[in-house]
């Protein structure tokens, strides 16, 4: 390939415990990949197969894949909601003299600093734990699986609603 800059495309990179070595692979170039025993070698083994690709898509005047651009996000979206809950939001906002945006902005961000708090509680519990207790049920990754998760043999789940979110309490079962 000619000395000229190429677009700039995306790689991922990941552990492949069946083959013992790092994977690179690239969005773009769908059914790429590249193999490595470090990360550096495999980002550069795709390097060379995406120069590679590039050339034999040039060579049959094929176009190249559009490289991935990063995203952006305008701090909006709309959101449609049965009418129901639409009124039970704007009339807590009401009753906490806030608007219904700022009401909920609040809910939400709480909501997703629950979902953050149960994933180090369960890292912390599934780490802390001895191998034989190790039982914390899979589906405690997310909290709405949580909920479902409650009382089963692996583990059983505690919530509490409150007023700031929803509180977890996570126990393990004994092998």
């Amino acid at each position: 390939m000619d000395k000229v800059l190429r677009p700039p495309y995306s790689m991922h990179m990941f552990w492949s415990k069946e083959d013992d070595a790092y994977i690179a692979v690239s969005p773009e170039f769908e059914g790429l990949s590249a193999f490595g025993g470090t990360a550096e070698e495999a980002a550069a083994e795709l390097n060379v197969a995406i120069d590679a690709t590039i050339e034999v898509l040039e060579a049959d005047g094929d176009p190249l894949p559009a490289p991935l651009a990063a995203p952006t996000y305008s701090g909006q979206f709309r959101v449609r909601l049965p009418k129901s809950l639409h009124r039970r939001l704007a009339a807590d906002a009401e009753r906490e003299g806030v608007s219904l945006n700022a009401l909920v902005i609040s809910r939400l961000s709480a909501a997703d600093a629950a979902e953050a708090a149960c994933r180090k509680l369960i890292a912390a519990s599934q780490r802390a734990a001895p191998a034989g207790e190790r039982r914390v049920a899979a589906a405690l990754s997310h909290p709405i699986r949580a909920l479902n998760a409650a009382n089963t043999p692996a583990g059983s789940l505690a919530h509490v609603p409150s007023p700031q979110g929803v509180r977890f309490a996570v126990s393990t079962a004994s092998e």
